[in-house]
């Protein structure tokens, strides 16, 4: 990918487009690119480490995930050294203390808990890509 990047881990199709909703609101100078499962995620990863790619400037990261769970996924990430320094952000419906303690033991960047209301989602997803793709250097 020539152009900046992020990477979306969602499997819901109508929660993506929420998403994606959201953050166009924001930009549309990054590329995205969108993985549906965990094992899709695993590959990305494993391809980021092997072959040196360009880093994503984010990764929004569902926990509840096909194959693999996005604590997987975060481990995997955070545990080398060449991918750990990409900000993960989970983006869940998940209010598990449990989830959320395990995620900041494991190194995530944020925990957002996905709003019910159609609005309350989008404006998250706003205000994530505000900060992460905006301001975050």
């Amino acid at each position: 990918m020539d152009k900046q990047y992020y990477v979306i881990v969602e499997d819901s199709e109508d929660d993506l487009e929420f998403i994606l909703d959201g953050l166009r609101k924001v930009t549309n100078t990054f590329e995205q690119k969108v993985l549906t499962d965990g094992r899709q995620a695993d590959h990305f990863i494993t391809d980021l480490i092997d072959m040196k790619r360009e880093l994503p400037k984010m990764m929004l990261l569902d926990l509840k995930l096909p194959m693999l769970t996005g604590l997987e996924i975060l481990e995997k990430l955070k545990g080398h050294e060449y991918t750990r320094k990409i900000p993960v952000i989970i983006f869940t419906s998940s209010q598990s203390h449990g989830d959320v303690e395990k995620a900041y033991e494991i190194g995530v960047n944020a925990f957002v808990v996905k709003p019910i209301d159609y609005k309350q989602f989008i404006l998250a997803a706003e205000n994530i890509g505000k900060f992460w793709l905006g301001y975050n250097i």
